[in-house]
C-alpha cells in the first residue's frame, strides 16, 4: 500500500487510481493538522476562518476532480500518462526548484534584518501568503 505514496512507482492506471487514493486522505489530514494547530496560535478568528475557507476550497475541487476522474476511464489513462511524462517531471523539479530559490532568497534577507533589529516578529498571515504564492506559482507553470 505505501509503494503507491510516490509517482516514480506508477505505471498502471490502476496505480494511478491507488496513488490517488491513498494520497487524498493524507491531504484531508494534513489540512485539518494544520487548521488545528492555527486555531490554537491565532488571536483573532476572522483570519482563521478565512485561512480555514481558503485551505478547503481547495481541497473540495481536488475531491470533486478525483471523483470525476476515477469514474472516466479515458480521463484516468490521459491523467497517468501526464503525471509519467518525462518533460513534466523536469519541468515540476524547475518549478520546485524556483520555489526553493525564492523562500531561500526571502530567508536571506530575513537573517539580514535580524542581524539589524536582532528579533524579528512575523504574523501567520504573510507566511500563508507564501505558501498560496508557492502553489500558484507551482500550477502556474505546470499547467498546459
Amino acid at each position: 500500500m505505501f509503494k503507491y505514496l510516490f509517482k516514480k512507482n506508477i505505471k498502471k492506471d490502476s496505480d494511478y487510481k491507488k496513488y490517488h487514493l491513498i494520497w487524498f486522505p493524507l491531504t484531508v489530514i494534513f489540512l485539518f493538522l494544520f487548521l488545528s494547530v492555527m486555531y490554537r496560535q491565532i488571536k483573532d478568528i476572522k483570519i482563521f476562518y478565512s485561512s480555514a475557507i481558503g485551505g478547503i476550497f481547495p481541497i473540495l475541487g481536488y475531491g470533486i476532480w478525483l471523483v470525476w476522474l476515477l469514474h472516466n476511464p479515458k480521463r484516468l489513462r490521459a491523467a497517468r500518462l501526464k503525471i509519467t511524462d518525462e518533460r513534466r517531471k523536469l519541468l515540476e523539479q524547475e518549478a520546485w526548484a524556483h520555489i526553493g530559490q525564492f523562500l531561500l532568497g526571502v530567508a536571506t534577507v530575513v537573517m539580514f534584518l535580524s542581524i539589524e533589529k536582532e528579533e524579528i516578529t512575523v504574523s501567520l498571515m504573510p507566511l500563508v501568503l507564501l505558501v498560496y504564492l508557492s502553489i500558484a506559482y507551482y500550477f502556474y507553470r505546470l499547467r498546459k
